[in-house]
């Protein structure tokens, strides 16, 4: 995870090639003020074992706490 600014997150992964499986993806996570939170994230997951071969996942959440 980068921190490019105070309260703002990067994110980037990739998995090992395994037997079936790779995945890969990106986020972020930003905190604008006290008790928010905002985070994004979009994956994709290429497999052997899908119809499809390839599929993507994407949410965004956000977050109040106190």
């Amino acid at each position: 995870m980068h921190e490019f600014e105070k309260d703002f997150h990067f994110q980037e992964w990739t998995s090992s090639p395994g037997d079936d499986v790779v995945s890969y993806g990106v986020g972020a996570a930003w905190y604008p003020r006290t008790h928010f939170e905002f985070e994004t994230l979009y994956s994709k997951k290429v497999s052997a074992a899908s119809t499809s071969g390839v599929e993507d996942y994407v949410y965004l959440l956000s977050h109040f706490y106190f």
